[in-house]
């Protein structure tokens, strides 16, 4: 008797330890869809962009994705009021973000045109920012909430800036994703490493947004328009010095223009046409990386050139 009641006690407690487990471990796997983000899955703040320009909260900032869906698409469009209701305006002060935080949004979204700097396998279509993937992840961070998410990695100087989205919870309203603090205290410096050049500021904005946007189109317009400019002022830089060199030089002097008229020419349209386009525009693009190289070809063309030429007539 003692043995039967010792062995039902034993299968009794084995059943029980069962039911425990089987019914704890959907618990420890993580939320799932439609389920609350547990409460440390964002940062809590007082209140989110008071004063800018666009409220967060009237925006569609649930996600990761749909944060920098947000971002894109107003950018292209040129609303960078609305645009810049995707950053963190915490480090900028409330009396200048009216106008400031559209400046900054122009700014960055020409940073993250620059190169394809973003790394979307990282960024999530879920409120919490969880990664759904059948790979395993040696982070840690797939089927796991998140609140701060690296979606790329910009060099800058010596240094690494990384651009974050991170998810705040304000007082009043629902968790959204936007650019970190951080990440919006970089932009003005990633923005003169990565800017456009100083000549760009004065195009008409719809110009200056076609070329943002990598219209390849509004780039080849750009570049002939350049080369057009480039080829006249060299001729006229080149026509004036010869005119200059036979009014005023020896004869030996004469000889050596007349004979090195053609490459002065194709060096001086070269070289402005280079400085034009990638010094003073520094714009980026398929046509602008395409014709650059065949610009470099051609200084180097012109020099040679130059250089054959000086030396044919040192050896006369």
């Amino acid at each position: 008797m003692p043995l039967r009641y010792g062995l039902l006690l034993l299968l009794g407690g084995f059943f029980l330890n069962v039911h425990i487990v089987l019914t704890a471990t959907p618990a420890c796997a993580g939320s799932g869809p439609g389920e609350p983000s547990p409460p440390e899955a964002y940062f809590v703040v007082e209140s989110l962009n008071e004063n800018g320009p666009e409220d967060a909260a009237s925006l569609n900032l649930r996600t990761p994705q749909e944060a920098l869906k947000v971002f894109f698409s107003s950018s292209r469009e040129a609303n960078f009021s609305r645009a810049s209701g995707t950053l963190n305006l915490q480090s900028v002060p409330v009396k200048d973000r009216p106008w400031y935080a559209p400046y900054l949004a122009e700014r960055f979204y020409y940073v993250l045109n620059k190169q394809p700097w973003i790394n979307w396998s990282v960024v999530s279509d879920r409120e919490d920012g969880q990664l759904i993937t059948d790979e395993p992840s040696s982070s840690g961070d797939a089927l796991k909430p998140r609140r701060s998410i690296k979606i790329a990695t910009v060099p800058l100087d010596q240094w690494n800036v990384e651009i974050r989205l991170e998810r705040f919870k304000p007082a009043a309203g629902p968790a959204v994703w936007l650019f970190s603090p951080q990440t919006v205290e970089k932009i003005i410096p990633l923005y003169q490493a990565y800017g456009p050049g100083p000549l760009v500021q004065y195009l008409p904005q719809t110009m200056r947004m076609h070329l943002f946007n990598g219209d390849s189109l509004w780039q080849g317009v750009v570049l002939l328009s350049v080369a057009l400019l480039a080829t006249g002022l060299g001729l006229l830089i080149q026509r004036g010095f010869s005119r200059a060199i036979k009014r005023f030089g020896s004869n030996f002097t004469k000889v050596i223009v007349s004979r090195t008229q053609g490459p002065t020419a194709l060096l001086f349209s070269a070289f402005t046409f280079y400085y034009f386009t990638y010094t003073l525009l520094s714009l980026s693009g398929r046509v602008f990386g395409f014709f650059e190289p065949f610009v470099s070809i051609m200084l180097v063309a012109a020099v040679t050139w130059l250089g054959i030429r000086v030396i044919e007539l040192l050896a006369e």
